[in-house]
């Protein structure tokens, strides 16, 4: 009985570690507030609400380095296109840029965004060698950036690339953009749901007038 007691605490006690070593994640594999990183570039991309540094130099939407990252505490982002400049799955976005090349510009995802979008983050991927950087399992990586878009600014706003020099300020330009999403009940209603809304609320003020002249004619 001592032995078969025995056994089962060192099988819970295996399984715990297991479980801690199979599903625990590093803290220096997980996203990183930007503001806890110089130069803070929380306040490049205008019309959002968080600003977080991936783990990684790009964020390879499969299988999901956004995922694994747990980009503001999630890991259910789903990759919605990206724009690189040319090719069938890029310029999906519609954020006008040059790769390669161009260090600022505006964006407008309002067409894009769907009504069962409930979180949408913007990713902009630099090169090597540039800001903002981040140690990562002992070694000093160039980090994706990516942007919690806030949706009570309309899903539009500027940019000015997050990358620069790491000897001078001197912005480098962005490589590509990605576009995630998360599913669920928007907090704000998107473009996208306006014209059912719209729809129901005067469904629902018709169904109240109805209401009320069947009252008075009883």
């Amino acid at each position: 009985m001592q032995k078969m007691i025995s056994l089962q605490v060192s099988l819970v006690a295996v399984a715990a570690v297991t479980a801690a070593v199979g599903f625990g994640k590093p803290a220096s594999a997980m996203s990183l507030a930007c503001s806890a990183i110089s130069p803070d570039v929380t306040s490049n991309v205008t019309g959002t609400s968080g600003c977080e540094l991936g783990s990684a130099n790009n964020d390879n939407p499969i299988p999901g380095q956004v995922n694994n990252d747990m980009f503001f505490g999630f890991d259910d982002w789903i990759f919605a296109g990206k724009d690189e400049g040319g090719g069938a799955l890029e310029d999906q976005i519609g954020v006008g840029y040059v790769p390669g090349t161009s260090t600022a510009g505006s964006y407008d995802i309002s067409a894009v965004v769907q009504s069962n979008w409930s979180d949408v983050l913007l990713v902009f991927k630099g090169g090597n060698n540039s800001n903002p950087q981040r140690v990562v399992d002992g070694r000093t990586i160039s980090s994706f950036v990516g942007y919690r878009i806030d949706p009570t600014a309309g899903f539009t706003g500027d940019w000015t690339s997050p990358f620069s020099n790491t000897n001078n300020p001197n912005l480098k330009a962005v490589s590509h953009l990605s576009l995630y999403y998360r599913e669920g009940t928007p907090a704000i209603p998107t473009p996208a749901m306006l014209p059912g809304l719209i729809g129901m609320g005067v469904a629902a003020l018709r169904k109240r007038k109805s209401l009320a002249t069947a009252e008075q004619e009883a």
